[in-house]
């Protein structure tokens, strides 16, 4: 656990209406908050605190922080794996729901034969950032059944 991470855990540890999420795996920091107990500042305050700590913090569904080190989130993970793969394009599927799956978007619809699919039940948050792109289908369905939804209807046509 390095020194940041330590100071990351300490300065949310102390913010009433903070949780931190147990069983999170990898180089991140997972939070959950209630929002009636955490205000717009505080959360603005969390953000800068994380900046200063030269960590990415991605707040979504009115209820989760995660906290991620510089360069380290879905998007460039997935470019690296797909490259090292060297895997046709036309195989990718990315499905998400909040922010912290803003960047596996962004590297999945600047491949116009991916499929990208925002599920129904997805935050607002992303739904706005991604609403008027073209390579993205925004489901009618929650969770796998969107990918599936989308799956079916693909094999239809």
């Amino acid at each position: 656990i390095s020194e940041d991470e330590v100071k990351v855990k300490e300065i949310l540890g102390a913010i009433k209406g903070v949780t931190e999420q147990k069983n999170v795996y990898g180089r991140r920091v997972s939070y959950s908050y209630r929002p009636e107990e955490v205000s717009n500042a505080t959360l603005n305050e969390i953000e800068n605190l994380m900046a200063d700590c030269g960590y990415n913090p991605i707040i979504s569904h009115n209820r989760f922080i995660d906290v991620l080190p510089p360069g380290v989130s879905k998007g460039p993970t997935l470019k690296a794996l797909f490259e090292s793969l060297q895997t046709d394009p036309s195989r990718l599927i990315t499905a998400g729901d909040s922010l912290n799956d803003l960047s596996m978007f962004h590297y999945s619809t600047s491949l116009p034969v991916a499929t990208s699919i925002l599920v129904k039940n997805a935050d607002s948050q992303i739904r706005s950032a991604l609403e008027n792109h073209p390579n993205v289908t925004f489901s009618a369905h929650e969770g796998a059944a969107a990918i599936l939804d989308v799956l079916k209807t693909r094999l239809q046509a």
